[in-house]
């Protein structure tokens, strides 16, 4: 297994896990933060081998498993795009890959960025040795915006996986974020990068699976993205207003664009469909209250 992996357990940096998802074909290896660190993925992939099932069984209804040994070894096989904005220590992004989807990762956090990159490496080591045989996971280190910029990030001690380019005083009080120390940490513009790894443009059935958790900055991560360039099949993001709003951003603005940009969604019954509705509905929402929202685009 590449150097990487050996390195962090060493050092105490990650420790090592192999969720099968419920399908003993699906198994591969994640590294996750020591449970000292993280209270919450690690506990929860070590605890039930598995983390956010909505989201698993979501990616596992937009990704048919894609198998390139099924394809004669002269045609190199179509395989799927998936992104995956916010990519934590990238649990979604390698069931993605997995399943065999070419997966593209955005991660800012540097030591979370660290263990993921490392876990890419080591699926891609063995990747043409599997069955199914599994796509690549390429990662950037770097958050998603509406234009290039760079900033700073704060953490929620004990959970890694919510440090945002936002503020957490309504969640957490002021005096207990984290600072993350080291440079400015990079955003940007998602479409930008489709563009030049030559992803499908334009409606494609190749385009299938974006997952975007951004920790508030959904509504600028969407808008950087451009659905109409990219419209991807299956869609799901993290709702939570309050960080939303932390972050500069209109909830009902997320809403709204996905409308638009001709989604239909789970929470479309509960927001309905006119400003008014939505704003309604948000504001019933409690501080520390978040949905994982599912869509798939409608067919015209």
């Amino acid at each position: 297994s590449p150097s990487c992996v050996q390195s962090l357990l060493d050092s105490e940096k990650a420790i090592i896990a192999s969720p099968t998802l419920g399908e003993t074909s699906m198994k591969f290896s994640i590294l996750l933060h020591p449970l000292s660190k993280d209270k919450y993925i690690t506990a929860g992939v070590l605890r039930h081998g598995a983390y956010e099932h909505g989201i698993g069984q979501f990616i596992t209804n937009a990704l048919p498993i894609t198998d390139n040994a099924a394809s004669d070894k002269n045609s190199a096989i179509q395989r799927p795009w998936a992104v995956d904005v916010g990519a934590n220590v990238g649990f979604h992004g390698l069931h993605m890959a997995r399943r065999g989807a070419n997966v593209i990762a955005f991660e800012p956090a540097p030591d979370t960025f660290e263990l993921l990159q490392c876990s890419a490496d080591l699926l891609g080591s063995v990747a043409n040795s599997l069955t199914p045989s599994a796509g690549f996971v390429k990662v950037f280190q770097a958050g998603a915006s509406d234009a290039e910029s760079e900033g700073e990030m704060v953490r929620h001690p004990g959970s890694p996986g919510m440090t945002t380019f936002g503020n957490l005083e309504k969640i957490i009080g002021e005096d207990k974020a984290e600072k993350l120390s080291g440079d400015m940490i990079k955003l940007v513009r998602v479409e930008n990068i489709l563009v030049e790894l030559g992803v499908p443009e334009g409606p494609s059935d190749l385009l299938r699976l974006l997952k975007v958790d951004a920790e508030g900055f959904e509504l600028r991560a969407f808008r950087g993205i451009n659905l109409e360039r990219f419209p991807f099949q299956f869609l799901t993001y993290e709702l939570f207003p309050t960080m939303l709003e932390n972050a500069g951003s209109d909830p009902v603005d997320v809403l709204v664009l996905l409308r638009d940009a001709g989604y239909k969604c789970n929470s479309d019954e509960l927001a309905g469909d006119t400003r008014e509705t939505m704003n309604k509905w948000i504001s019933s929402f409690l501080p520390e209250s978040h949905m994982n929202v599912f869509c798939e685009l409608k067919r015209t």
